[in-house]
């Protein structure tokens, strides 16, 4: 599905001025159930033992490849992503039964409406704002292949994100298997 992700993103994008727009590198690229921010080390294990256990509770979801498009809107775009639908459902389900988790766990609530994606690449600092938004529109409007390409969600991993110079590196602290 990766590879997927990665082609929708270089066909939508293959017209603007790539020098607007930073993509992200195929390792980088993932769906985010939640975002936690800075986590005290010693709920680390409590946490890895709490998504283990939904994990274990969940079958894998199917999953396709939904479009494109950026937040936080088209009027001033700064990061581009790849839409992720669950046509069965599941997915929405496993978010919701994270969230209880982690609200067990400390954690508060999301401020966001969950919307599943894949972030791709973001608008360069000091892009022009036409730039930007042609960028933009062109991953929104772009319908062709592989829209609609389908996989599965079936591991969920804790993963730790260390930003770097040349952009944030994503470590796998742990990694479930979704119905086991």
């Amino acid at each position: 599905m990766l590879a997927d992700v990665v082609a929708l993103r270089d066909r939508a994008l293959s017209g603007p001025p790539q020098s607007a727009v930073r993509l992200l590198p195929e390792a980088n690229l993932h769906l985010t159930l939640r975002f936690l921010g800075d986590t005290d080390e010693g709920l680390i294990a409590p946490l890895a033992e709490s998504l283990r256990r939904v994990v274990s509770e969940a079958a894998p979801i199917p999953i396709r490849l939904s479009g494109g498009g950026c937040f936080p809107h088209a009027r001033n775009p700064r990061v581009l992503w790849a839409g992720i639908e669950a046509p069965q459902g599941g997915l929405a389900e496993l978010y919701a039964r994270i969230s209880e988790v982690l609200a067990g766990l400390g954690f508060p609530a999301d401020d966001k409406p969950f919307h599943p994606h894949v972030t791709v690449g973001y608008l360069r600092k000091g892009v022009a704002a036409s730039q930007a938004r042609r960028a933009a529109e062109a991953l929104q409007r772009y319908a062709g292949a592989p829209v609609g390409a389908q996989g599965s969600l079936d591991i969920l991993a804790l993963k730790q994100s260390r930003l770097e110079p040349a952009g944030a590196v994503h470590t796998a602290l742990h990694s479930f298997r979704l119905g086991e």
